[in-house]
């Protein structure tokens, strides 16, 4: 059977667009899983959710092979920043409207997000320059290990052979990592340092991964407390150290002239040769960002609450060479329109898929008084999660029934004077040969028998007729509707369901729709 790619991800790919024209890609994954906080002695519905963030921006002025050497090395990729910003409703554009894709419910008029509500949990890369490193690895017949490896810095590189890799990880689940690590350092020059660590360690990861490495180039992170949004800054720091000399003046006029000491101009310029920047300025940058939160929705809705991703991204362009036989540097910014945003249903997305058959598969929801995500109202609708968080139930037209002022379980819908009621059932699927039925326990109280309109994924549309009360006759009022048969000496074989996200819509009405009085109830719905 065929993998299964991301039941529980979501992903954007948009263009990078500077003065109409496409510059880059920008590709956005999301994850998400429900879990429960049990902190404080309360169970809190809360979603691990993480973002992989990766923007690719090729270089505008990659030369060819064989071609004489240039004077001019013009508009290549110096320095790149971006930020990843999640809220509970859609960022508002520079003109006030909506910036992104706004038919996906669940927002709140609040797009600051509490620091209750949205909580950075954990973010790759962190703050890192160019390193040069060697380890070395001692395996003993015991099974022992061990890791040595010595380290020198500079803050900035100090030859075109310096590199720095990065592995990033988060887990889909909050985990902790263990180990140790021992370390000694001393200075030996202005800024240059040595260094030897020894460790070991044990670590477990699942969910969204990247890896990166830099090669004469740096990434300094930062946190905003306020929105909970990490802030990245990837620029070249060979031969050309853009974070500390990027400033130009302008007291006479715009100007992107920068000044630089002799030695830096040394590495660009030498013996009346233009030398070229950094690899990655030179073929163009791809970089992988990885952040996770724990957020808590301010609001349910029965559709789901949705949480929206914005960004920003901005690019820096750098030329050196010769100018009327002067050499010169300047510095230069793009304008880059601010991606558009887009939202994730969260309860949708989290829904994990069935496994198995039958009682195994444990997806089974029963309307019991104080497990619904919100509701029941007859006006506002209910939506309920089953144990495993493998079924979603949502609905309108119901509320608990009642004797006297005592509030009973299960859900019931009053169709007296042609009124309907409705109900959707989610679920997913990752398994292609599993044979898999709905069940639903539900009867006619009062009135006439009931008709619900069965609409499975747009496949198929069918009625099933309800007259039956509690137990009457013998009956378990359970509703069997097969969903998939795989028995080819059966003139049943049929499968309605499809990989990935399903849903079943189910619209009751009375078969009467003047009758006076009519009464359904929905007991409990389950799929196995």
């Amino acid at each position: 059977m065929p993998s299964v790619l991301g039941p529980n991800g979501f992903i954007s790919d948009a263009a990078i667009i500077s003065d109409g024209v496409t510059i880059g890609r920008l590709v956005t994954e999301v994850e998400a899983a429900a879990v429960y906080d049990t902190r404080n002695n309360k169970t809190v519905l809360r979603y691990n959710v993480t973002c992989r963030h990766r923007f690719v921006l090729p270089s505008q002025s990659t030369g060819t092979l064989n071609e004489d050497a240039p004077d001019q090395y013009s508009d290549y990729p110096v320095l790149v920043t971006t930020t990843l910003r999640p809220s509970w409703s859609d960022p508002p554009d520079d003109n006030g409207g909506d910036d992104g894709d706004d038919s996906v419910a669940g927002g709140t008029a609040d797009s600051t997000p509490s620091i209750d509500s949205i909580q950075l949990l954990d973010y790759q890369p962190r703050t890192m320059n160019t390193v040069v490193s060697t380890d070395t690895n001692n395996a003993g017949e015991d099974s022992s290990s061990s890791t040595n490896s010595r380290q020198s810095s500079l803050g900035s590189s100090y030859s075109q052979t310096n590199s720095h890799s990065s592995s990033l990880s988060l887990s889909k689940m909050p985990s902790l990592d263990f180990g140790h690590d021992r370390s000694s350092t001393k200075g030996v020059d202005a800024g240059l340092q040595s260094g030897r660590s020894d460790s070991s360690g044990d670590d477990s990861s699942l969910g969204l991964t990247g890896s990166m490495s830099f090669k004469e180039w740096g990434a300094y992170s930062s946190v905003d407390p306020n929105n909970q949004a990490p802030s990245w800054a990837f620029g070249q720091e060979y031969p050309w150290n853009v974070f500390d000399y990027r400033y130009v003046d302008t007291s006479e006029g715009p100007d992107t002239t920068i000044t630089l000491p002799q030695f830096m101009i040394d590495r660009m310029y030498y013996d009346k040769v233009v030398l070229p920047p950094s690899d990655l300025s030179l073929f163009g940058v791809d970089f992988t960002t990885i952040a996770r939160w724990i957020v808590t929705p301010p609001e349910t809705s029965v559709e789901g609450e949705t949480l929206y991703f914005g960004a920003t991204l901005a690019e820096y362009l750098g030329t050196h060479g010769l100018d009327d036989g002067t050499f010169s540097v300047s510095f230069s910014g793009q304008n880059i329109d601010d991606p558009a945003s887009f939202g994730v249903n969260l309860p949708l997305l989290a829904l994990e898929p069935i496994v198995g058959e039958g009682a195994e598969a444990g997806a089974m929801i029963g309307f019991a008084l104080d497990k619904f995500a919100c509701g029941p109202s007859t006006s506002d609708g209910f939506r309920i999660h089953s144990g495993l968080n493998n079924l979603i139930v949502t609905g309108k037209g119901f509320e608990h029934p009642q004797i006297g002022s005592d509030k009973r379980y299960g859900l019931q819908a009053d169709l007296a004077d042609g009124k309907e009621a409705s109900f959707k059932v989610y679920f997913k699927v990752i398994e292609t040969e599993a044979e898999l039925v709905l069940f639903a326990r539900c009867w006619r109280v009062e009135g006439p028998g009931v008709h619900l309109k069965f609409d499975i994924n747009g496949i198929l549309s069918f009625y099933q007729y309800v007259d039956s009360g509690v137990a009457e006759a013998g009956s378990d009022n359970v509703l069997t509707i097969t969903l998939r048969q795989k028995d080819f000496s059966s003139y049943e074989f049929f499968d309605y369901l499809k990989i990935g996200l399903n849903e079943i819509d189910v619209t009751v009405t009375c078969s009467d729709n003047k009758a006076k009085s009519s009464k359904f109830v929905l007991h409990s719905i389950a799929i196995g």
